[in-house]
């Protein structure tokens, strides 16, 4: 996924997992976006990002939250980053809402011009670990 104003050096500088996603011109992210830093996955030898949608109540609330997963998270959210349109995700995640109806939408980057190859199921595990803080 090409960068779209993520500071990567800022992950390296602090150790970070996540950071906000960048706002400000050109960008048509509403709420809140969190990016991972580059995330590798073995069995296909990419790097790919994971951006995550919270709603608002999160910060403020102790209560769980249903989870969507996504692919082609690029397109998620904010149209500089998309390569085929933004798909308005957050936009209709903030007006759910605002009718009570709260999710946390996960989104997974793609692998750019590996999607250009052939792919064939494979064997080797795969496993996403994660620090908490």
């Amino acid at each position: 996924m090409d960068n779209t104003g993520w500071d990567d050096a800022q992950f390296d500088r602090n150790g970070a997992a996540w950071q906000d996603y960048p706002t400000g011109e050109g960008h048509t992210v509403v709420g809140t976006i969190k990016v991972s830093r580059p995330l590798y996955g073995p069995a296909e030898g990419v790097k790919r990002r994971l951006l995550v949608y919270l709603p608002p109540s999160y910060y403020s609330s102790e209560k769980r939250y249903p989870v969507l997963y996504m692919h082609d998270g690029q397109n998620l959210f904010d149209a500089a980053g998309s390569y085929s349109g933004e798909w308005q995700v957050d936009e209709t995640m903030e007006a759910l809402s605002a009718e009570g109806i709260e999710a946390i939408v996960v989104g997974i980057a793609n692998g750019g011009s590996f999607l250009a190859r052939p792919t064939r199921p494979s064997t080797k595990r795969c496993t996403l670990r994660t620090r908490r803080r």
